[in-house]
């Protein structure tokens, strides 16, 4: 049988995510952003209810019943100031619409569109990366990206993994993707090794 090689290799690089934040519209910035810091599927994301984060003690929670595989997972962020920082944003940006909503009402969902839940960011997404020049890339290359940052980044594939909600090894290195810098960071690292050996 022929081998068929369809896995997609697209990553973004801190710059590039810029750029896409800048031209997304306001209801669509903060989502972005988480999903490039926690590696969560786009669904996931569009799920949360502000429940689900916990301000005291730093956490957000995906349900077991809007996670891929049944099982419920857990994000904290008491060491990621700008995850945080996100979703204060995000949540200051809820209750500031909440506030100008003439029919008052309470928002449950995380990220929303003027009060309702979001359903798709396909369009926005489009249009901001074709605006940064990047077209062809894919919300979910932030996935991947996520995991070749957790893995520069020297974290245990099994923490990883619990974190992006992989539960496979075989599906987890298939979303990484080794490139230059990290094939670079080894090297160096051999160099080290070989330059402390007597």
């Amino acid at each position: 049988m022929p081998r068929v090689a369809n896995a997609r290799e697209g990553f973004f690089e801190e710059p590039e995510v810029q750029a896409v934040l800048r031209e997304l519209p306001h209801h669509a910035k903060h989502l972005v952003e988480f999903l490039y810091l926690t590696g969560w599927r786009v669904g996931e994301a569009l799920t949360l209810k502000w429940s689900d984060v916990d301000f005291a003690r730093k956490r957000v929670t995906l349900r077991s019943a809007h996670s891929k595989t049944r099982k419920s997972r857990v994000f904290p962020f008491q060491h990621d100031d700008r995850l945080e920082t996100v979703l204060r944003r995000q949540h200051e940006f809820t209750l500031e619409w909440e506030r100008a909503d003439s029919c008052v009402h309470t928002v449950r969902q995380v990220f929303h569109y003027r009060g309702q839940p979001l359903r798709k960011l396909r369009n926005s997404w489009r249009r901001a990366c074709k605006r940064a020049g990047i077209e062809g890339r894919l919300v979910h290359d932030f996935r991947r990206t996520a995991i070749r940052n957790l893995v520069r980044a020297g974290v245990l594939q099994a923490v990883a993994m619990k974190i992006t909600g992989h539960e496979t090894d075989s599906v987890f290195r298939r979303y990484l993707i080794i490139d230059e810098e990290m094939l670079a960071q080894a090297i160096g690292q051999k160099a080290e090794f070989l330059d402390g050996t007597p």
